[in-house]
């Protein structure tokens, strides 16, 4: 599980300091296919600050017409990692496109880097051509502070392989058009180009998609059936790597019919199963709805281990192949067992999943009070400038008590503590719910289930926090399990001890607010380009402009 955390951070750095903390740590996947390599770092120009979507011509707002925000997305896609460009396959990738009679807009043509603008093609026949270049965001200039345009523009790549240039034909004209065909409910991708960010003068940032096609998703996620009594169960499973894990999840029975529900966090829909005798079966490629926070169409899919042959690398290594079922033997106290594995998958036709589950069983579980294991692992930057976004706090935390026992994750929270520089009046650390977005009132104790892609961050047991204020002591955390009325806590482990230097008194931050390119209050920062304004205590105001991937 650690190997997706650490690529995860690689994927952050590849977007702007600014943008770093707005990037959802749930969205890159597992696969069985390995990246295509890199393009030399000579030919890859670093992206710099993004500022603002308001370059000449930018479309930033949906385009009149209507909307068809079910579609999903594959391709190639490239990203810019240390001034390099990387290429990795994706699949049913979120897609949204507006049709306004023969005009066709796509919306964040890059798969890697969301630019929150949309491009434009016409349709004649069945072809949509796309002209290019489109201008679809800016960046300041490291070294000058220049404001510069970038543009979604066709390349193909030069003489030898190292780095992309525009199509230069044999009578010295330049295509520039990147064309896709219509077929039925499929948009598919013609031309042989990449859809390139590059600059005016052809300098290529890193980003880019090839090979893309579109496909209408019109299977339905199956909601909870209301009135149906779910109970908790524990869910036990191991990885392809052998790395163990429990969540809970819900279970329920009605008739022959098993319903399974909330089987990874931020997935609320249920997958169903027939029972015959003490065997439940689930079919593969039940849909679990377009996920926002996973960025894709996600599914139900039975696997089985298998060897792969990977020829570019020329070794093999373990993966999975998918199968049409998963299957449950029912034993006594309706625990679940299965020699099988499954993936919450993204698509239903290749691998490319956000979790596997080997060897699941699902065990009724009653929580009970118990005292949770101490936070470990800790880190911390405290040294930017308040609302820069930068400061953080980080750690791990278990879903076990001090007796080794495992505790429900969704009745675990952690609380930060700060003190005075000399170590006392330990004060608990107040989350405002117009500070962290998605919180629905302040609080001391933070859900450790609880995750907002941006300023509260998860990824398996490690939890990274945005901090806004400013410190003068010390800052300490605990672990916190709650059942009924009966809150027991962990001992304090101090992520910076009281009386080290550079952690500086301030002013509390006690409102965030959102606002679009136009200056229009936001109930949550949109995709794309906005502006963040801070409140402090003392009634002082920053803004800041971000952008959300």
């Amino acid at each position: 599980m650690k190997r997706i955390f650490t690529a995860v951070m690689i994927m952050l750095a590849t977007v702007t300091a600014s943008a770093a903390d707005q990037t959802p740590w749930g969205r890159l996947f597992r696969m069985q296919q390995k990246d295509r390599g890199g393009v030399e770092v000579r030919n890859v120009m670093p992206l710099g600050r993004l500022t603002t979507a308001e370059g000449d011509s930018i479309i930033t707002t949906q385009p009149a017409g209507t909307l068809y925000d079910n579609y999903a997305r594959y391709g190639i896609g490239w990203f810019a990692y240390m001034d390099t460009g990387y290429s990795t396959p994706y699949f049913a990738f979120l897609g949204s496109v507006v049709v306004d009679g023969d005009n066709y807009y796509f919306k964040n043509p890059f798969n890697a880097l969301s630019t929150g603008s949309w491009i434009k093609g016409a349709r004649k026949g069945d072809v949509i051509t796309v002209k290019t270049p489109q201008p679809v965001l800016e960046y300041t200039d490291g070294d000058t502070g220049e404001d510069i345009t970038l543009y979604a523009k066709r390349l193909v790549w030069n003489s030898d392989s190292t780095g992309f240039q525009p199509d230069t034909l044999s009578d010295g004209s330049v295509n520039n058009d990147i064309t896709y065909r219509v077929s039925g409910d499929s948009i598919i991708q013609t031309d042989g180009g990449q859809l390139a960010l590059c600059s005016a003068t052809n300098d290529w940032y890193g980003y880019g998609d090839e090979q893309v096609f579109y496909t209408l998703v019109t299977d339905k996620a199956v909601e909870k059936p209301e009135g149906l009594d779910f109970s908790t169960y524990t869910l036990s499973y191991t990885t392809l790597d052998n790395t163990p894990d429990t969540l809970v999840a819900k279970v329920a029975f009605d008739g022959n019919k098993v319903y399974l529900s909330d089987i990874y966090p931020n997935i609320g829909t249920c997958v169903v199963g027939t029972r015959d005798g003490n065997t439940v079966t689930f079919p593969s490629k039940q849909y679990l709805g377009g996920n926002d926070y996973y960025q894709s169409h996600l599914y139900f899919m039975g696997v089985t281990k298998t060897q792969v042959y990977d020829p570019v690398y020329e070794e093999t290594y373990d993966g999975y192949v998918l199968n049409d079922k998963v299957t449950f033997t029912l034993g006594d106290g309706n625990v679940l067992t299965s020699d099988s594995a499954y993936a919450i998958n993204a698509g239903n036709s290749d691998i490319y999943y956000i979790q596997d589950f080997a060897s699941p069983v699902l065990t009724p579980f009653v929580a009970t009070p118990a005292t949770p294991i101490a936070p470990y692992g800790v880190d911390a930057d405290l040294s930017n400038e308040p609302t820069s976004g930068y400061n953080y706090a980080s750690f791990f935390m278990d879903k076990r008590d001090v007796e080794g026992n495992f505790i429900d994750p969704a009745r675990l929270s952690y609380q930060l503590v700060t003190t005075d520089p000399d170590g006392k009046n330990m004060e608990p650390y107040t989350f405002y719910a117009d500070t962290y977005r998605g919180l629905a009132n302040d609080t001391t104790l933070m859900p450790y289930n609880f995750t907002n892609g941006s300023s509260i961050q998860g990824s398996y047991n490690q939890r990274n926090i945005i901090l806004y204020d400013e410190f003068y002591g010390g800052l300490g955390v605990r672990s916190a399990y709650t059942v009924g009325d009966d809150t027991r806590y962990s001992d304090m482990v101090w992520i910076v001890p009281a009386g080290i230097s550079g952690v500086n008194a301030g002013k509390a931050v006690k409102r965030v607010d959102y606002y679009d390119v136009a200056g229009r209050h936001l109930a949550d920062p949109i995709s794309g380009f906005y502006i963040q304004s801070v409140t402090y205590a003392d009634g002082t105001v920053k803004n800041t402009k971000l952008l959300k991937r």
